[in-house]
């Protein structure tokens, strides 16, 4: 279960950093659009620097939403797989089944 906990938590941090990437383009727009003083584009941006930090606060709120659901998801599974690694093992064993019958028909389609 630790593998899935790792994969997940390497995902999130892939994600993070590509929000990250993003706001910080985001930023930049906003400090380019800046640098062109006029008073129509001082207004214009004003309203994209309120924007932007809703936009930021919004992700920070889903992504601690998102980390905590994962967090109590990956808890609730490995405590499942630890309490019943019988029942675990023919669930796997009859997805597994499932899967390969699927993909021997599909292989036998072609």
């Amino acid at each position: 279960m630790n593998d899935i906990r790792t994969d997940f938590m390497a995902h999130r941090y892939a994600l993070v950093e590509d929000l990250n990437a993003l706001l910080a383009d985001a930023q930049a727009l906003v400090r380019d659009v800046k640098g062109s003083a006029n008073a129509g584009k001082a207004l214009a941006t004003a309203e994209i620097d309120t924007r932007l930090q809703l936009l930021r606060a919004r992700l920070e709120a889903t992504g601690a939403n998102g980390r905590k659901h994962a967090a109590l998801w990956a808890d609730s599974t490995d405590r499942y797989v630890q309490d019943h690694p019988w029942q675990t093992i023919g669930i796997i064993t009859a997805v597994s089944a499932a899967a390969g019958a699927l993909a021997m028909a599909a292989i036998r389609r072609r």
